[in-house]
């Protein structure tokens, strides 16, 4: 498939959009090398979106805290999900921890620990976390989408 076999037409791609949210997903090993991964899987898949650049400080950030903190990173994996609509781009990392010790409210600019979770928390429109039965955790932050932001 070339460039030009792809439809750019404005009325196809609201008609895509419509059909609901479009969700991607992969899975990362845990060593801290595929951070670099996720970061480029989310570079791509949202690539002209406008949003790449959040949401791809979001994802290092929440990767990170998944290989640092939880088993995920002694030799198990992590996973990165980026969902997207018309108004909101939401970005998920599951991993196997137990959310014990998740805390968004106690990071601060100035802290030498925890900026990643205050860097997510400023960048996001939303931010959240729950635990997955028999699994670990997911952790999320939502962005409006650059056209919502124009």
């Amino acid at each position: 498939m070339t460039n030009t076999d792809l439809v750019s037409d404005d009325t196809a791609l609201r008609w895509i959009h419509e059909q609901g949210d479009l969700s991607w997903r992969r899975a990362f090993r845990g060593p801290p090398c595929q951070v670099k991964q996720a970061r480029r899987f989310i570079s791509e898949t949202l690539d002209g979106s406008g949003s790449e650049t959040e949401a791809s400080t979001i994802v290092t950030e929440l990767a990170t805290n998944a290989i640092r903190h939880t088993p995920s990173g002694e030799g198990g994996w992590f996973g990165v999900e980026v969902t997207r609509n018309t108004a909101i781009v939401k970005l998920s990392v599951t991993d196997l921890g137990d959310g014990k010790g998740l805390n968004w409210d106690n990071s601060e600019f100035l802290d030498e620990g925890g900026r990643g979770l205050f860097v997510v928390r400023q960048m996001a429109r939303s931010v959240g976390a729950a635990r997955l039965q028999g699994l670990g955790h997911v952790v999320w932050a939502t962005l409006q989408t650059a056209e919502r932001r124009m």
